[in-house]
């Protein structure tokens, strides 16, 4: 159907094959809509489309180009298999139970919910295009769909209170992601945050909580943080956390000593070019992964504070990152992608003292003493843990054997690894 203005559909409607209807005023659907071998459902036109009863999709693709858009069927009423796109026609759309113009395509909680958890993915937006903003409650309800929100500019506005209920999350700015309220979830749910040619900046106070998904932010210019929480239920089961400020650099947007990343295990990308952190982070984790981009990752443990502080060298130029507020061990490759096993330990052992502070370090390269030292695991059939401590890449710093070969009896004792194969 094309060319129409409003268009009824008043009984039930069972069609095996393509629904598409392109009109400019309001398209109604007053009873359940069933779509069988594969057919797709596309309504275009930048119409009012109403939805009174369930619809049963199928497993084609729905793509609705719309101003505004209900489905007052309930939870769960509109269901299906493949992807479900919606975008505004008029270029601007706000998800969520708060403020919105009269020319935007609201898109509320009861919407949200209404939405089966089959579906392929949830697509509310165009990637590089138009508005989108989350505005008030927003409450995908308990079992949803995988969700993705693309745009050009694409915010979270203060006091915005999204709440995720599993699957997976994505949100995608062309410009600066703005992270102004909170994303929290009950229950499992990957997150990920991204700016394509921007940064991604959280306020002060805000926070992105998984319930034990891994979170991922990636940026073109920089990345502020607050709290990314990746703890479960029980604190002992957490998420993957993955950092990656394009250019820039990762600070911590409230300027403090607290945690802002808990993690079982954290990854950060950085760039050669990008200046130094203005705010370091800190983060609660047992495993740190530092992508230099060419230098070489120094890790110190402090002899004043327990913690463990992070750098990135380039020739003379030295960057502190982050710390952690307690013992954590470097891994050489990112704990989010590695599969391989354990196959070889080398590590670069320094003997510096643990209350110096970062230009030790700078001192210590040029000396001519400095030298590798491959570890030979002693039981190969051990686990892979006990390999490790083996190696002396875990365990207490006053077991590292110095450089020369010889044993540390001294509990103040920094060192470094240069690579872990695993």
């Amino acid at each position: 159907m094309t060319d129409a203005v409003n268009v009824t559909f008043s009984g039930t409607v069972a069609v095996n094959g393509n629904v598409t209807v392109n009109a400019t005023g309001t398209v109604t659907f007053k009873e359940k809509l069933t779509l069988g071998s594969g057919g797709k459902l596309t309504i275009t036109g930048g119409a009012k489309v109403v939805f009174a009863d369930d619809v049963a999709a199928g497993s084609g693709d729905v793509t609705i180009d719309a101003r505004s858009l209900t489905a007052s069927g309930g939870v769960g009423s509109f269901t299906g298999t493949g992807e479900f796109i919606l975008r505004a026609s008029t270029g601007v759309m706000v998800i969520g139970d708060g403020t919105a113009s009269s020319s935007a395509l609201r898109v509320t909680s009861t919407v949200l919910q209404a939405l089966g958890s089959g579906f392929e993915q949830l697509t509310l937006g165009k990637a590089g295009s138009g508005t989108v903003t989350l505005a008030g409650k927003v409450d995908v309800g308990s079992k949803p769909s995988a969700l993705s929100i693309p745009g050009a500019t694409v915010s979270v506005q203060p006091k915005a209170a999204i709440t995720l209920g599993g699957a997976r999350f994505h949100l995608q700015g062309k410009g600066d992601l703005l992270v102004q309220g909170s994303i929290t979830s009950r229950a499992h749910t990957d997150i990920s945050l991204l700016s394509t040619s921007g940064a991604v900046k959280m306020s002060k106070g805000t926070k992105v909580h998984s319930m034990a998904g891994d979170i991922a932010l990636a940026a073109a210019n920089g990345i502020g943080l607050s709290l990314l929480d990746a703890r479960g239920a029980k604190s002992s089961i957490l998420g993957r956390v993955t950092v990656d400020p394009g250019r820039g650099t990762v600070n911590d947007v409230n300027a403090s000593s607290t945690v802002d990343v808990y993690a079982l295990s954290f990854s950060l990308y950085t760039d050669a070019d990008a200046p130094a952190p203005v705010d370091l982070i800190e983060v609660s984790t047992s495993t740190v992964y530092i992508d230099g981009d060419g230098g070489k990752v120094l890790r110190r443990e402090s002899g004043t504070n327990a913690r463990m502080h992070y750098a990135v060298q380039h020739g003379t130029t030295l960057h502190a990152q982050m710390t952690t507020p307690g013992y954590s061990t470097l891994v050489s490759r990112d704990p989010a992608i590695a599969t391989a096993k354990l196959a070889s330990v080398q590590s670069t052992l320094l003997p510096v003292s643990g209350s110096d502070a970062a230009s030790s370090y700078l001192m210590e390269l040029s000396k001519s003493s400095m030298q590798p030292v491959t570890l030979k695991l002693l039981d190969p059939d051990a686990s892979y843990a006990a390999m490790l401590e083996q190696g002396w890449v875990v365990g207490s710093p006053g077991t590292q054997p110095r450089a020369n070969g010889t044993a540390s009896a001294d509990p103040v004792f920094d060192y470094w690894v240069e690579a872990v194969e695993l």
